[in-house]
């Protein structure tokens, strides 16, 4: 009788063939969740946070008018002496009028006032503002406040229901190496996104009118339109606002700390501009000539000049001739030290300055109030009763919003010093600004 035999390819019995059937089968079951596993993480926090983020991140399209000289002679390669005649015996009032668009973006930061944050060089110049969201929707918006020193600008829209706002983060604890992501309108092609590490801190951008100080510097593309454009971290929390870029050379991107712009905020919504803190010093750098003189380094501190009567400074002690060797620890060898060092003060802080008085080393306080301009005819300040009067001048309260009574009072020229005294030594006006 014939035997079958069974048998196979492999040279396997059956039962092992069946086993490496199931291992088959279960590779195959398992790929498929693997390949699906790779198919969810592709959603990694980048991903997350641009979502979460994207509805708050605004187009800003302005509008601006510039003028140049009409001439007949303009443009026809004729000698500049025909433009010289022109010019001294025709109205240099005529002038050709055109409008120019600016692009830029913003994030909104109140979805409730509606309130955008934004490059105040986005908007500067501007006769019409128009915002254009995630979703299409496009408004029409008011300028609340800019500050071209910080170059920032708070941007109020209308909406008949709340608006995306971002979620705020911190920027003092921000680490060199970690992913951030910027979001903007670079060139006109709305929310394009971007991502880079944070490359170093506190860096300073010297331009040929000032010098700014403290941003963030970014490997990230930050192109022209993405000013004003939200620099965030990996939560989806504002850090930054993208304002500048290198232009020699790519991957150099800087974004204002979020940490030094919250307060400049603050002040744009409640008052319009940045309240700065008056400390009553006029200061100086010190060159090699003052420095020879009075046996210092070139460079090392400011010299003050002078110190305003029952100011803040000549509280604390300090007199004309001392050298500011640093504010808050921060070393002064700048004009733009100091502005920047008081800047980051506000009305009723105590600021730490070390000065060097008589040869000799001294810390001083100093409570600054806010800016007094000299020769301004009208003050306004902070206050908590109405009705008294300044020499023969009466002090009234202003229609405002702020959680503090807005005062005003109008003194002539020729008795601000008086005034200025008589307010210092009112306690509930501890703080005070002219507009």
């Amino acid at each position: 009788m014939n035997q079958i035999r069974k048998f196979n390819v492999f040279g396997l019995s059956a039962r092992r063939l069946s086993g490496l059937f199931m291992v088959i089968a279960f590779l195959l079951f398992a790929s498929g969740e693997l390949y699906s596993g790779v198919s969810y993480s592709r959603e990694n926090p980048v991903v997350r946070a641009v979502r979460k983020v994207s509805p708050a991140v605004v187009n800003i399209s302005s509008e601006y008018e510039v003028g140049s000289r009409l001439s007949p002679f303009s443009g026809l390669g004729m000698d500049s002496i025909f433009e010289n005649f022109f010019n001294d015996f025709f109205d240099p009032g005529l002038q050709r009028r055109y409008k120019r668009t600016s692009l830029g973006s913003g994030v909104i930061i109140s979805g409730a006032q509606g309130l955008i944050l934004t490059n105040a060089h986005v908007i500067s110049r501007s006769s019409t503002i128009q915002v254009v969201l995630q979703d299409k929707r496009e408004f029409n918006a008011d300028i609340i406040g800019a500050d071209p020193d910080s170059d920032l600008a708070v941007l109020r829209i209308q909406s008949d229901e709340p608006l995306p706002a971002i979620d705020m983060g911190k920027s003092d604890d921000l680490m060199i190496g970690e992913t951030i992501i910027a979001i903007g309108n670079p060139f006109g092609f709305s929310h394009t996104v971007t991502t880079g590490v944070i490359s170093a801190l506190n860096r300073s951008l010297r331009t040929e009118e000032r010098t700014y100080q403290d941003f963030i510097q970014t490997d990230a593309s930050i192109n022209p339109g993405n000013s004003g454009g939200p620099l965030l971290n990996i939560n989806g929390e504002l850090i930054g606002i993208n304002t500048a870029i290198y232009a020699k050379a790519q991957g150099i991107g800087f974004a204002i700390p979020i940490n030094r712009a919250r307060r400049i905020i603050n002040d744009l919504i409640l008052y319009g501009e940045v309240v700065l803190p008056w400390v009553g010093i006029t200061a100086q750098e010190i060159d090699n000539h003052i420095a020879s003189y009075m046996s210092l380094d070139a460079g090392e501190g400011l010299l003050v000049r002078s110190v305003e009567l029952a100011s803040p400074a000549h509280v604390a002690g300090i007199t004309t001739g001392d050298v500011i060797l640093d504010i808050g620890n921060q070393p002064m060898k700048t004009l733009e030290d100091y502005r920047a060092a008081i800047r980051s003060y506000k009305a009723g802080d105590t600021i730490l300055l070390s000065v060097r008085h008589e040869g000799a080393r001294k810390k001083s306080r100093s409570a600054p109030r806010c800016t007094l301009w000299t020769g301004a005819p009208i003050w306004h300040f902070v206050c908590s009763v109405s009705g008294f009067k300044i020499g023969n001048h009466r002090v009234r309260w202003l229609p405002t919003s702020a959680p503090n009574r807005i005062c005003s009072v109008s003194v002539p020229v020729q008795e601000m010093s008086f005034a200025r005294s008589i307010i210092s030594r009112w306690k509930p006006l501890t703080t005070f600004f002219a507009l």
